[in-house]
């Protein structure tokens, strides 16, 4: 199959969301035997969006017979695997290009989030996946620092993922989990005015005003939400140390 059919049905297929189709069309073990596709950062970017989206997992996805759940969470990490691969690649290509360091950091932001959920899945390190975001986001904002969506994940990550597996790790002191969950907030708030900032400076004519609303509304919700946080982060530190008096 040449790149230029292979870029045609993967746009008829993204029309149907048919990402499985996708993904068989040049499957990921074999991109990088081929020349035309591993060089091609658009085709990269496309397959290993696909991959992103078969890896997915909701609460709900996951079988509710033990029997049949290794299998079927086995297979969303290879998802998860080959999507870091080729969206790593689209890095090494286009290393200037944002957009492509925010497509790997959304991967590891999402699985975060999967790992911290109720009854979600409990197949990895969610505070490893929620670095490894930050990392990656912290790379997309240096190239572009008008990226809504990239302060708001930034933001939630270190408001309400993180703190909340500082503070209930094992070992450690709770007063110095306690102070560390603290600062997360406050480097999180600091993310999440920089997304309140870029979205109301765009002018009323700039289609993101529209496009990244969802996340203008997030970030003040979750501003108030940390701002919170810290009262009652404080209010238990005072406690425990009076406590230990």
């Amino acid at each position: 199959m040449k790149l230029d059919d292979a870029l045609s049905q993967i746009k008829a297929l993204k029309a149907s969301n048919d990402w499985l189709a996708i993904y068989n069309l040049v499957p990921p073990s074999t991109v990088r035997s081929q020349p035309s596709f591993w060089q091609s950062e658009r085709f990269v970017s496309e397959v290993g969006f696909a991959c992103s989206k078969l890896s997915e997992v909701s609460p709900n996805d996951i079988p509710q017979d033990k029997n049949a759940r290794p299998a079927f969470l086995k297979q969303k990490a290879q998802y998860r695997s080959e999507a870091d691969d080729l969206f790593a690649r689209c890095c090494e290509l286009e290393p200037e290009r944002a957009g492509y360091w925010s497509n790997r950091a959304y991967l590891h932001y999402r699985c975060a989030q999967e790992l911290t959920q109720p009854r979600g899945r409990r197949d990895g390190n969610p505070m490893k996946e929620a670095k490894q975001a930050l990392e990656l986001l912290e790379t997309a904002l240096a190239l572009d620092n008008t990226r809504i969506q990239d302060h708001y994940r930034k933001g939630y990550t270190l408001t309400q993922i993180l703190p909340k597996l500082i503070l209930f790790a094992p070992g450690g002191s709770p007063s110095d989990s306690s102070n560390q969950a603290s600062q997360c907030r406050a480097d999180g708030i600091r993310a999440l005015h920089g997304a309140v900032e870029v979205w109301e400076n765009l002018g009323t004519e700039d289609s993101r005003k529209g496009r990244y609303r969802k996340e203008f509304i997030w970030s003040l919700y979750n501003l108030g939400s940390a701002h919170y946080d810290l009262i009652v982060n404080k209010w238990n530190l005072l406690s425990l140390t009076l406590g230990a008096e």
